[in-house]
């Protein structure tokens, strides 16, 4: 699956199956990153890991996503 296939795919499911406007798939990326950041210390992890998981670069890049807050818009 392409990655605008993936796009497109969220962009159904959220717009037209569930009605919610402004969502897109990148606003579950970020919430997922915002809880996984959330839950990491409990279960023996850092926030290394979730950028690990997530494919970032630096700390500072992840830190951009979790500073857009949980849950879009």
């Amino acid at each position: 699956m392409t990655a605008n296939a993936v796009t497109a795919w969220f962009r159904d499911l959220y717009v037209r199956r569930l009605g919610w406007a402004g969502y897109s798939s990148h606003c579950g990326r970020r919430t997922f990153a915002t809880q996984a950041a959330r839950k990491a210390t409990t279960v023996g992890g850092s926030l290394r890991d979730v950028q690990d998981m997530l494919g970032h670069a630096s700390l500072m890049s992840l830190g951009a996503n979790l500073a857009s807050g949980l849950f879009c818009p």
